[in-house]
C-alpha cells in the first residue's frame, strides 16, 4: 500500500514539478541564448559604425577618381602636359560626346601624338598613374611621315603616330542621364 501511496504521490505531485522543471530550464536556455545574441549588438554597431566610416572615406577617394564635374579643360591640360614631359607632339586633342553609362559618363578624348616608342610607353605608364582615371583604347600606331627638316634632325629611333582614344569617366550619382531627364519632361507636360 505504501508503495502504492509513493506511486500516486510522485505521478500527482513530483511530476508535474519535474515537468514545470524541465519547460523552465528550456526556457533559460532560450533567454541565455537571446541575452547573448543582445549583448552582441552593441558590439556589432560598433564594428558598423566603423566600417560605415571606412567605407565613406573610401567614398570620397573613389570620387577623387571619378569626379562628379566634367573637367574636361583640366583634363585636357593634364594629358597635354604627360604628353609634353614624355617628348611627345601633339598633333590632336579632341574631346568628344559625353556617353551616359549607368551611374556613371564615360568622356572620351581622341588624341594623336607624335613620338618614338619609348616615348609613347612612357606617356602610356605616366596617363594611368594620373589621378583621374584614364583608360587609353583604340590604340592605332603607324609610321609618321616626316618632314624635310624632321627627317634630318631625326634619331635612329623611328618616329610613330599613335591615334587612341583616352576614355575618363564622372560620377552621375543619382541624377538621370540628359536623355532621361528629357523624356520626362515631354511626359511630364
Amino acid at each position: 500500500m505504501s508503495l502504492l501511496l509513493t506511486g500516486v504521490s510522485y505521478y500527482f505531485f513530483v511530476m508535474p514539478v519535474e515537468d514545470k522543471i524541465k519547460r523552465q530550464n528550456v526556457q533559460k536556455v532560450q533567454f541565455e541564448k537571446a541575452l547573448v545574441e543582445k549583448q552582441k549588438a552593441p558590439e556589432n554597431l560598433r564594428k558598423l559604425q566603423e566600417e560605415m566610416v571606412q567605407l565613406e572615406s573610401g567614398f570620397k577617394l573613389a570620387l577623387e577618381e571619378l569626379p562628379d564635374e566634367k573637367d574636361i579643360d583640366e583634363l585636357l591640360w593634364q594629358l597635354s602636359e604627360v604628353a609634353r614631359r614624355a617628348g611627345l607632339d601633339i598633333a590632336q586633342i579632341e574631346p568628344l560626346r559625353e556617353i551616359p553609362v549607368g551611374f556613371f559618363a564615360k568622356i572620351p578624348v581622341r588624341m594623336t601624338l607624335r613620338g618614338n616608342f619609348q616615348e609613347l610607353s612612357l606617356f602610356f605608364q605616366k596617363t594611368s598613374q594620373m589621378r583621374r582615371i584614364v583608360n587609353i583604347s583604340n590604340i592605332r600606331l603607324s609610321k609618321a611621315s616626316l618632314s624635310k627638316s624632321d627627317a634630318a634632325t631625326a634619331s635612329s629611333s623611328p618616329i610613330l603616330k599613335a591615334d587612341f582614344l583616352a576614355n575618363t569617366f564622372r560620377f552621375l550619382g543619382a541624377q538621370q542621364p540628359e536623355s532621361s531627364q528629357k523624356a520626362n519632361r515631354g511626359t511630364n507636360k
